[in-house]
């Protein structure tokens, strides 16, 4: 798509188009349960806003009678859009449309707007971000031009499928491995085991520019949010392989950190990050035989074997690990440079 002329668009305001909904009661992490079904926005930037789950009702459940809201972060600006029975935390703003638009439009309106909100640091931004101006596409009547932009997004997301499309088969035929000769490593041969310090929920404090609270999640390479750093902490150190004893995932940590209840990490400090990554893609492998009732803790991990490429005096080949990882990460770049939306 080629550069969009904006000579001929107007200024709107967000509340031309949306109207904030009182909400009567909010949650706090404390309520968020393991087994829950109904979700729980915050205002995180990732995974659709959604923080965490419970089965709280009904007053503290908004429930969908419209096609969609849109749950504004106060402080981080995020714009994430419901579409089911949900219930929400602090700082963020529900938001209904007043008019009949669909859910392509609502996400063209966000991202212009989104970019029209000044940075402001961690000050609020909501009294701010109501009163910006936002410019659209218009029609010859005054009005905005709905159906442009609803047909913008079907383009945008048309061409994002298909180069979605080219990522999950990354040319198998370029990258295909041949392991015949590659030979079995236990991982607690090749590395120590580690439990870090634990800090249960209410032993942290919520803060977006300081240290990763690693849990048992399998989103957002297992951080839950960042939280203040204190004296009293022990971090696990950057460079390591992060995992938890259920809802078993592995995750590359590239910076310092601390842990939820059973989660432990590899100590993988000695080799590259490219290497780890590779390493991560094989362990990823032996997750499927742990559940809630069979937990992977240290003692089991430590007896996994793998599978591993390696050199002519047989140790593993992390110098050709790295490569291969650097190469895939390369191919993953140039590709996902093509989504970039034009503008």
């Amino acid at each position: 798509m080629g550069k969009i002329n904006t000579e001929k668009w107007q200024k709107y305001k967000i509340t031309d188009f949306f109207t904030s909904v009182p909400v009567s009661k909010k949650l706090t992490k404390t309520e968020l349960v393991d087994d829950g079904i109904i979700p729980v926005y915050s205002s995180e930037m990732s995974n659709n806003g959604t923080f965490g789950y419970t089965n709280k009702k009904p007053d503290f459940l908004i429930s969908n009678k419209t096609p969609f809201y849109l749950i504004f972060g106060d402080h981080t600006k995020s714009m994430n859009i419901a579409d089911l029975d949900f219930c929400v935390m602090d700082n963020v703003k529900v938001l209904k449309p007043t008019i009949d638009i669909s859910i392509l439009i609502i996400k063209y309106i966000t991202t212009v707007w989104k970019k029209s909100i000044p940075e402001l640091g961690y000050a609020r931004h909501w009294s701010i971000a109501e009163k910006t101006d936002i410019l659209l596409p218009t029609c010859n009547n005054g009005q905005p031009d709905w159906e442009y932009m609803e047909s913008y997004m079907k383009n945008i997301m048309q061409e994002s499928e298909k180069k979605i499309e080219n990522l999950i088969c990354i040319s198998e035929s370029k990258h295909k491995v041949k392991i015949d000769k590659w030979k079995d490593f236990s991982i607690g041969e090749l590395f120590n085991v580690v439990k870090p310090d634990v800090l249960h929920t209410k032993d942290v404090d919520e803060n977006i520019k300081e240290i990763p609270y690693v849990v048992r999640t399998k989103f957002d390479n297992g951080i839950k949010y960042k939280v203040k750093k204190t004296k009293q902490m022990n971090p696990s150190p950057a460079g390591t392989i992060s995992f938890g004893a259920e809802n078993a995932t592995f995750f590359y940590q590239d910076e310092e950190y601390v842990s939820g209840r059973d989660i432990y990490y590899i100590d993988t400090r000695k080799i590259s990050k490219y290497a780890c990554l590779f390493l991560v893609a094989c362990l990823q492998t032996i997750t499927k035989k742990y559940t809630y009732n069979y937990g992977m803790f240290p003692e089991l991990v430590k007896k996994e074997r793998l599978k591993l490429p390696i050199t002519k005096d047989a140790k593993p080949d992390w110098k050709y690990m790295e490569n291969y990882m650097k190469n895939i990460m390369d191919d993953a770049k140039a590709k996902l440079n093509i989504l970039k939306t034009a503008t």
